[in-house]
């Protein structure tokens, strides 16, 4: 499995995550601040990490999915300088995979966005093993 070395070197602890049912008002909420957002297909080899842990078993299993036809389709979030933001194991499953992924592209560099995910209102921070769901 490949898993990039390079990254910002945050803790999952230390991501801010947003529930992918609130990735829309979490745009929404972005707009009203006047950053935008864009939905784009991009290549998974184009993109660098922003925490410093992953959850292999985790990985393999999206992989195992997208593989079967059984995977949802949400889309990762993105830094306009190509950080991945939220969304790391979906964009390593893809990666390993060689498909294009589908990203929200928010218009800040990846430093002012980190800020931004942790003011909003339900972004939550979990640790690496911990229950998905806040």
């Amino acid at each position: 499995m490949n898993i990039p070395a390079k990254s910002m070197g945050i803790e999952r602890k230390e991501m801010p995550q947003i529930n992918s049912a609130d990735v829309n008002d979490f745009i929404l909420y972005l707009k009203t601040l006047g950053v935008s957002a864009t939905s784009e297909k991009l290549d998974p080899k184009k993109l660098t990490a922003t925490q410093n842990q992953f959850h292999k078993e985790k990985i393999q299993n999206l992989i195992d999915k997208i593989e079967d036809g059984n995977f949802s389709k949400s889309r990762i979030i993105v830094s306009k300088d190509n950080y991945v933001m939220d969304g790391h194991h979906r964009w390593l499953a893809h990666l390993n995979l060689g498909m294009p992924i589908l990203v929200n592209k928010i218009d800040a560099p990846a430093k002012k966005l980190l800020e931004l995910m942790k003011d909003y209102p339900k972004s939550y921070t979990k640790k690496l093993y911990e229950n998905p769901n806040p």
